[in-house]
């Protein structure tokens, strides 16, 4: 087997030549869908590693690209192989599971995982908040907000981005703080004396509007899971409501549901 640079031909497993038995019952994409799975699973390819272009596997393999595209669109919806338009076809990089039963902040939850948290500011002022916004912060009328937008990142890997409200009364101060160098609750804890205590969550999936498509690296309209989330203080007041878009082929939200019992333990980390 020639190959011409990186990556462009399936990478030999343990000096085994990869071939498909085409006098099986099994079809060629099913063969091919597992080839390909086994040398993920195996570290053969990494995360955001290239896999050999469909030109490439058609001609090594001796199938049609309507085998390959078959083949690799398995994986795809299977969250294992992420497409590009421009860069191909890669690895996708492990999920980080969200604990929905316990309340933690960005930062937390991505050090616990032994993962690198980063986020990029991108709207940090006061505003005059939407409707639902002053109702769920309990504000009276025509009482200011502050929006901070936020992208996340764990490591290089855009994870969302998340759109956090406070009241401008109680906490115009933090507009001083830098947030992408400071953790939210911890400078919340420490400043104001505000520690989280419950929160009120909602998951959906939606269809990526285009202004969150272009910041988390993904095509608008592709599905991403949407967070709405209230969080109270330890005298039951509200002092934050973020919207979050995560990533849905990177992140997972996981909730603990107890026998016996009428609540689910529910939180969503929202801070860094």
């Amino acid at each position: 087997m020639t190959c011409y640079g990186y990556n462009t031909c399936m990478k030999e497993d343990s000096g085994k030549k990869q071939q498909l038995d085409k006098h099986s019952p099994v079809p060629l994409y099913y063969q091919l869908t597992n080839l390909i799975d086994e040398m993920i699973n195996s570290g053969v390819y990494g995360p955001g590693e290239l896999i050999p272009s469909e030109n490439q596997l058609c001609k090594q393999f001796e199938i049609s690209r309507t085998t390959v595209r078959q083949a690799i669109q398995e994986l795809v919806n299977g969250g294992k192989l992420v497409r590009t338009q421009g860069r191909g076809t890669y690895v996708n990089a492990a999920r980080i599971e969200k604990p929905t039963y316990r309340l933690s902040g960005f930062t937390q939850d991505m050090k616990e995982l032994g993962l690198v948290p980063n986020s990029k500011t991108l709207q940090f002022a006061p505003l005059m908040p939407p409707r639902h916004v002053s109702e769920a912060l309990r504000l009276e009328e025509n009482e200011a907000a502050i929006i901070l937008e936020r992208l996340r990142f764990a490591g290089k890997d855009v994870m969302g981005v998340d759109v956090s409200y406070f009241s401008f009364k109680r906490f115009m101060k933090i507009l001083n703080i830098d947030f992408e160098n400071n953790s939210l609750y911890q400078t919340l804890e420490k400043e104001f004396g505000v520690i989280p205590i419950r929160s009120k969550d909602y998951v959906e999936a939606r269809r990526c509007p285009r202004e969150i498509a272009d910041l988390v690296e993904i095509s608008p309209g592709e599905p991403i899971l949407f967070l709405l989330e209230i969080v109270y203080d330890q005298d039951d007041i509200p002092f934050e409501i973020c919207e979050g878009y995560y990533r849905a082929d990177r992140n997972i939200f996981s909730v603990e549901i107890r026998k016996n019992e009428n609540e689910s333990f529910r939180s969503i980390p929202t801070g860094i």
